[in-house]
């Protein structure tokens, strides 16, 4: 939804240079490498998981970690990406 959708805004921002879909599909491409990487550290840091209880409340606690730390990413990116629509409406 996001890629599909950000296309769509950074088209605007980039005044429908193509530039925008590369950015665009380079983000997508970040987002996956991040989350590939930390569930694969959440992975390697995991003790001893004695029975299901344990296996749930690990689950959730990782990816709850990867949902917070890919959303940080997600404004961050909007915010930067909205200072450079700013600067781009003021130079034209």
């Amino acid at each position: 939804m996001f890629f599909k959708n950000g296309e769509v805004f950074l088209l605007k921002i980039f005044n429908q240079n193509p530039i925008a879909l590369t950015i665009n599909k380079l983000l997508l491409i970040g987002y996956y490498l991040v989350n590939i990487g930390w569930a694969v550290l959440a992975i390697s840091f995991w003790g001893i998981v004695s029975d299901a209880v344990e296996v749930v409340e690990t689950l959730t606690w990782n990816i709850g970690q990867i949902i917070l730390f890919l959303a940080l990413l997600h404004f961050n990116n909007i915010i930067v990406l909205k200072y450079i629509s700013k600067k781009t409406i003021l130079n034209k």
